[in-house]
């Protein structure tokens, strides 16, 4: 598991927090009903920190989603036939090339992609 970030810190400790808050209500209401007495309040107060920690929770997904690149977009099929030579990845040339009628050979391509990674390694 990556280590957390200061944001991730924050929110386990507020999530902390409102576990020990909930613990509290809970021990008042066995209280109240233990003694006879109303608990509509910390029955409320149950809510609202049940409240809490959703959001907070939301609020957490919410940050480590922006954290995340985000993801390509695909290309329609028209979209890819339009690519230029040097904007094509190996899969899109893959795919052009497997579409063909005269097919692809698979160790012939893969020997293209290291002698084009050799070449670069070159300077070429």
């Amino acid at each position: 598991m990556a280590k957390n970030d200061w944001y991730t810190e924050q929110a386990q400790a507020q999530w902390q927090q409102l576990s020990a808050q909930k613990a509290q209500v809970l021990a008042r209401i066995e209280d109240c009903k233990a003694n006879g007495y109303g608990a509509a309040e910390e029955v409320q107060e149950l809510a609202n920190i049940k409240a809490q920690r959703g959001n907070l929770v939301r609020l957490h997904e919410q940050y480590k989603a922006s954290q995340e690149p985000p993801a390509p977009v695909e290309l329609t099929q028209e979209q890819k036939a339009a690519l230029p030579w040097d904007q094509m990845g190996p899969r899109d040339v893959w795919d052009m090339a497997a579409t063909s009628k005269y097919g692809v050979d698979e160790a012939g391509f893969r020997a293209g992609l290291q002698e084009v990674a050799r070449r670069r390694a070159r300077g070429e």
